[in-house]
């Protein structure tokens, strides 16, 4: 992924240097998990992002110009994380929203290659509708759209954001089109810092 791009702000408080000491800077509206930085001493190591290589391959319909065609789709990795991050293409994933996460909620980025297959009528359209999280039985888009048309034998990388809470227990990706050939990846759900 791209690294997004850096602002950077200058914060001025009226205190001395002794009524600093022990101090933490919290970024915190409230509703959003809360950034802490020490003022004083050394910043901790980050906790996130969880990142797991999966480079599970199978073979799923994709949408086409007329009827679903089979595609090869590798789930490269997952991530867990509490800021939203950047696709491939360098765009902000949860755009339109603050890129921190809910209290009670992390981000799950899944990152794909998917190479199409001989298509139908004008290509192959990978995109958010056929890319589902399932979180304890209940099934939802993902946070960003993002579609694109594939030539035969054409390969593209796809990343998708979904906001999950932290209490979930089953949580399942579903790739595919509807009604046609998907796959269910497993995910597990590891301790969230």
């Amino acid at each position: 992924m791209k690294a997004g791009k850096v602002t950077s702000a200058v914060l001025v408080v009226d205190a001395a240097a002794a009524d600093l000491d022990g101090a933490d800077f919290v970024y915190d509206d409230g509703s959003r998990l809360a950034a802490v930085l020490p003022l004083t001493g050394s910043v901790p190591d980050d906790e996130y992002p969880l990142r797991t290589e999966v480079g599970e391959v199978v073979t799923v319909d994709f949408t086409t110009g007329c009827n679903p065609s089979p595609a090869e789709l590798t789930l490269v990795a997952l991530e867990w994380d509490v800021d939203g991050g950047v696709g491939a293409d360098g765009k902000k994933l949860a755009a339109g929203r603050s890129s921190r996460t809910l209290a009670d909620e992390r981000w799950l980025r899944a990152q794909f290659a998917v190479v199409a297959g001989p298509g139908e009528c004008g290509g192959t359209y990978p995109n958010h509708e056929q890319f589902r999280l399932s979180i304890d039985g209940l099934v939802g888009p993902p946070v960003n759209s993002y579609s694109l048309t594939l030539a035969d034998g054409a390969g593209a990388d796809l990343t998708f954001i979904y906001d999950v809470p932290v209490d979930a227990s089953e949580v399942v990706l579903v790739a595919g089109a509807d009604g046609a050939t998907t796959h269910e990846f497993a995910v597990k759900v590891p301790e969230l810092p």
